[in-house]
């Protein structure tokens, strides 16, 4: 018997591609999702599929959590807000959206239960060392990363005290198809301007490293932890390799052929980590797991995807 999987945050970028994936595997999955920031791009596929549930509830004021958690093997919890700029603004809204919806799910599992929540890499703050490891310093220096930092310690603590098991994967910096674009990563960003014939912003200097994951590999993993019963800890889940936002912009302007256009240096943003590169040897070894997608290959699709778009959408009457 297939399990029962529940998907939070079903409708958003991240949690949407896990549920497509899983529903592209032959499991049943039931998106659960407010919709306060979901992807059109999502929900029209999600829609597609016999085999996808959509539920619209909010988990931070549910008063009927237990009876829609209870049927439910495995718990993938993506939902969350994402904009270390927007937390830095307004700190309480991301304590309680993402502290208070992972406890209001923990609070309600069992021990026949596994959860999987996807947190970040933000948990580590401005890392001592590159590639960071799970067991190093945690110091988030924004109210997003504390926010996945609280998630994760009460996931911890509740699996002590109800009995289920939990998987934390640490995500670096995904990408791909069908970010909202109010909280797209740089990548998307970059791209956006590109074709409209606009240079990429740089804020700081661009030498700031990042760890770039495509969200299809993301969602690999979760499939591989749903497949793996024994399978359960804390796991960065990044490329494992680090490139330059500099290094990123000319990539992206080179796949373009708009040699024309030179990168804008504007000044740095409040809460940017200066280097962030996941050491992978722990899911490598435990899962088996390995980044299939290319940077550049993952570019280069994601980029002559959005100029399709952007060229269908201006070209209606």
């Amino acid at each position: 018997m297939k399990l029962k999987i529940l998907v939070t945050g079903g409708a958003g970028f991240i949690g949407g591609h896990v549920a497509l994936y899983l529903a592209d595997k032959s499991f049943h999955v039931t998106v659960l999702d407010n919709f306060e920031r979901s992807s059109d791009y999502i929900i029209n596929r999600l829609k597609k599929f016999n085999n996808i549930d959509i539920v619209r509830e909010d988990l931070r004021y549910s008063d009927r959590i237990k009876d829609l958690l209870k049927n439910f093997d495995i718990i993938v919890h993506a939902a969350a807000y994402i904009d270390v700029e927007e937390s830095m603004k307004d700190p309480w809204s991301y304590i309680h959206n993402n502290y208070y919806t992972t406890k209001n799910i923990t609070d309600h599992l069992n021990k026949r239960q596994k959860i999987i929540y996807l947190s970040s890499a933000a948990v580590y703050g401005e890392p001592e060392k590159i590639p960071v490891k799970e067991d190093d310093e945690k110091r988030p220096i924004s109210p997003y990363g504390l926010s996945k930092l609280l998630g994760e310690k009460t996931i911890v603590y509740n699996s002590i005290c109800r009995g289920y098991r939990y998987v934390i994967f640490r995500l670096f910096n995904v990408y791909g198809i069908g970010q909202n674009r109010s909280y797209a990563g740089v990548i998307t960003i970059f791209i956006d301007r590109v074709i409209k014939g606009l240079p990429p912003i740089i804020y700081g200097d661009g030498l700031n490293i990042r760890d770039f994951i495509h969200v299809e590999d993301v969602a690999e993993a979760v499939y591989m932890a749903v497949e793996r019963e024994d399978f359960s800890g804390i796991y960065n889940l990044g490329s494992g390799t680090g490139v330059s936002i500099k290094d990123l912009a000319q990539m992206i302007i080179d796949i373009s052929g708009r040699k024309d256009l030179k990168p804008i240096y504007t000044r740095p943003r409040p809460g940017d980590i200066r280097f962030s590169v996941a050491d992978i040897t722990r899911i490598s070894e435990k899962l088996r797991f390995k980044p299939r997608k290319d940077l550049y290959e993952g570019l280069t699709s994601l980029y002559y995807h959005v100029r399709k778009t952007y060229i269908d959408q201006n070209s209606r009457p």
